[in-house]
């Protein structure tokens, strides 16, 4: 039905489409619908379009390996959502941005990511959001473990 095309049709539902792709390792197909959406989104896009869009954008770079690229996004976006007071998106941009850092493990980078997460779990905490928080507490105490050994 035209409902169903508006919806997979939307930035939002692309980008997600194109995380799905990224998880799956089909990084080609990902590509291809988040060269659609930044196309349509250069035309007319709204903030949180664009910042979604950006997101998805990072996660593929990650997957990539291309680490300070995503870094870079990262920083961007978790920058936006915390000005326009996007607790929630920022949080689970922080663990996002944690990840990539475990991920590209330079010096410096275990540390910036456990700094992240504590941030990501205080968030969590403040907003009741105690599923986020049990993951995040996890990671951590996984963080911890495989530094005592």
């Amino acid at each position: 039905s035209a409902t169903d095309e508006a919806l997979t049709d939307s930035p939002l539902a692309m980008c997600l489409q194109a995380e799905i792709y990224i998880r799956k390792d089909n990084l080609a197909e990902a590509h291809k619908v988040l060269d659609q959406v930044g196309q349509s989104l250069a035309v007319n896009g709204a903030v949180s379009h664009q910042t979604r869009y950006r997101w998805a954008v990072a996660k593929l770079l990650a997957a990539e390996n291309q680490f300070d690229e995503a870094l870079e996004i990262y920083r961007d976006i978790t920058t936006l959502a915390s000005d326009k007071g996007l607790a929630w998106m920022r949080a689970r941009l922080e663990i996002d941005w944690a990840n990539v850092l475990l991920q590209r493990a330079q010096p410096g980078d275990l540390v910036n990511a456990r700094e992240k997460l504590i941030d990501a779990a205080a968030a969590f905490k403040q907003m009741g959001a105690n599923g986020y928080l049990e993951q995040v507490t996890a990671q951590l105490g996984l963080l911890e473990n495989s530094a005592a050994h």
